[in-house]
């Protein structure tokens, strides 16, 4: 009993992931061996849809996300990633609707930019973005050159609400 409980615990760890890993993998993810270095003091986001309080707040959120640890920095070397554009094309600033669309394109490299037809999919874009940023032990900020193309991979959201409900999904709008 006491090596099977010893089995259980070791194999359930795993092993962490890799610097800069997302999760849930995106549909489609091309990413390079290319470097940038994220500067504390320079990065900032930008949007063409900055009236929007959702995508305003979002803004601030995922900055303090980013940087975290107040001792990171800049790598020397590396060129440094000055800001992210957020472009989102619907006007609509409101809670997301079924069959709202939720796809968005990330490009970190030549261009930074997130671009999204909704805002929901312009906050999917943020969060994507947050985690492919990483402080290596040196506590600077690092992000691989990439290009990611997400989208829902159901049409539906729904939410599991516990063993007492018999294990039935519940539509949340």
């Amino acid at each position: 009993m006491s090596i099977l409980i010893i089995v259980s615990i070791y194999s359930s760890q795993g092993t962490p992931p890799a610097p800069g890993s997302i999760w849930p993998l995106p549909q489609v993810w091309k990413k390079s061996g290319n470097l940038f270095t994220l500067d504390p003091k320079v990065f900032h986001f930008t949007s063409n849809r900055a009236s929007c309080d959702i995508i305003d707040a979002a803004m601030k959120r995922y900055l303090d996300l980013i940087f975290i640890d107040k001792r990171a920095k800049k790598h020397p070397t590396l060129p440094v990633l000055a800001n992210m554009h957020i472009e989102v094309e619907c006007e609509d600033c409101g809670y997301p609707e079924h069959g709202h669309d939720e796809c968005y394109n990330l490009t970190v490299g030549s261009t930074n930019v997130i671009k999204a037809k909704t805002v929901w999919g312009a906050l999917r874009g943020l969060e994507t973005f947050s985690q492919t940023v990483f402080e290596n032990a040196a506590k600077e900020i690092l992000v691989n050159q990439s290009e990611i193309r997400d989208w829902p991979r159901y049409s539906l959201r729904a939410n599991l609400l516990g063993k007492k409900t018999g294990n039935n999904y519940f539509r949340l709008f």
